[in-house]
């Protein structure tokens, strides 16, 4: 079965037909994806705006990368083009 990935601004256009009246099994049905789909949506993005989710993915990256620093790991790690154990 093929799955999707809808964006978050998908996620908040179909979350506000729902707010606005639509009933939920014809949201569900138009969009393709479950009436529970919509329902843990409602649970996880309800009560707060997109631009307050991109705000909180934004501060969630800069948190990790400076943790990253803090524990000595690098970001990203060079790969060494030579084979271990090949010597010329």
């Amino acid at each position: 079965m093929k799955t999707r990935r809808y964006s978050e601004a998908q996620v908040f256009r179909i979350l506000k037909e729902v707010d606005d009246g639509c009933p939920v099994v014809d949201a569900a049905r138009r969009h393709g994806v479950s009436p529970a789909t919509i329902h843990r949506w409602k649970s996880k993005y309800g009560g707060i705006t997109l631009s307050e989710l991109k705000r909180l993915k934004a501060l969630d990256s800069e948190l990790l990368k400076e943790i990253n620093v803090k524990n000595g790991k690098p970001s990203c790690q060079k790969v060494n083009s030579e084979a271990p154990g090949r010597g010329r």
